[in-house]
């Protein structure tokens, strides 16, 4: 492939084959939220994305309630610390 000229309408654009990503980006500036991103691996089960600080993501894989339980065999007995089970 040879360098050439790209009509954009407004004014021509000289270009050639883009080869590598420091070519890329030399074109735009990267992002480093984007390349954390990017640098992420899936391990498995159905993790999702979490920022762990600025600029800094991480896959939690962490279980998760995803639904009421029902504690109404519960009964508090006065004391915030203390429960006993209804028979």
């Amino acid at each position: 492939m040879t360098s050439g000229s790209i009509s954009t309408g407004f004014t021509a654009i000289d270009d050639s084959f883009i080869s590598s990503a420091v070519t890329w980006n030399a074109k735009q500036t990267g992002h480093a939220n984007l390349t954390s991103l990017a640098g992420l691996t899936y391990s498995s089960g159905t993790p999702f994305v979490k920022m762990t600080e600025a600029g800094t993501f991480a896959l939690d894989t962490n279980t998760y309630l995803t639904s009421e339980t029902s504690h109404t065999d519960v009964l508090q007995d006065g004391d915030f610390n203390t429960y006993r089970q209804l028979n």
